[in-house]
Parts: structure tokens; C-alpha cells; sequence
């Protein structure tokens, strides 16, 4: 087998990894701005993150699921 064959597909798959980490970290970052001010760090008005809440529901699953998960990030970044 040809190295040089299967060398576009493993790059193509750790791009996508990455990306999909990074989609990750940028939810979790919308929502700590939009929530901040329920743990104590105001970022947003709490009017706006009032009318925005009908609309992150998906948000709120994936930080409920992330706090369950959550063991250590250094070693997930470094994955």
C-alpha cells in the first residue's frame, strides 16, 4: 500500500476533529456570555439573554451533558 494514498484522508480527518472541538469550544463560549451573569461574570444585559433563552435549547443541553462529563480539559485539548 502507498503511504502517499491514505496521507489526504488522515489529514482530512484530524481537520475535522479539530474543527469539530472548536465548534465545541465556541458553544460553550456563546453560552458563558450569555449566562455569565447567573455564575457572576456580566457579560451581556440579562434582558437580552432573556429573550435569547427560548432559542438556546440546544446550547443548554450541551453544557448540562459537558458538566457531567467534564474530567480534565488540559487532556481533551491535548488529544
Amino acid at each position: 500500500m502507498n503511504f502517499f494514498k491514505f496521507l489526504p484522508k488522515l489529514l482530512q480527518e484530524n481537520a475535522t476533529n479539530v474543527v469539530s472541538f472548536e465548534l465545541e469550544e465556541l458553544e460553550n463560549l456563546f453560552a458563558l456570555m450569555l449566562f455569565g451573569n447567573f455564575v457572576g461574570i456580566p457579560l451581556t444585559p440579562v434582558s437580552l439573554s432573556l429573550e435569547l433563552l427560548p432559542y438556546l435549547g440546544k446550547e443548554i443541553e450541551v453544557m448540562n451533558k459537558r458538566t457531567f462529563e467534564l474530567d480534565d480539559m488540559l487532556c481533551r485539548i491535548g488529544v
